[in-house]
């Protein structure tokens, strides 16, 4: 049975925030997706900033698909002509 969890507005904050990090330090791969051992380092440095929320890996993962998804959207939006 597969758990879903809910992320608070704070965590949601603080994940771009990391991943912006990791990006300036080069864990990208030539794809521009992120290596596996990233995410290690990003549930390590989420648990650091926010005391007991023992995130797993397949949380941070699915939440990067999700703000994936409504950046898409958002992009593509903003690039149809007659919007905003």
């Amino acid at each position: 049975m597969a758990t879903s969890r809910n992320w608070i507005d704070h965590e949601e904050d603080i994940l771009p925030t990391i991943l912006k990090e990791m990006v300036a330090n080069g864990v990208r791969c030539e794809t521009d997706n992120f290596k596996a051992s990233t995410f290690v380092t990003v549930a390590f440095k989420m648990n650091e900033k926010i005391p007991g929320i023992n995130i797993e890996l397949k949380y941070i993962q699915n939440q990067l698909k999700r703000l994936k998804e409504k950046y898409s959207s958002a992009y593509d939006m903003m690039n149809t002509s007659r919007f905003g």
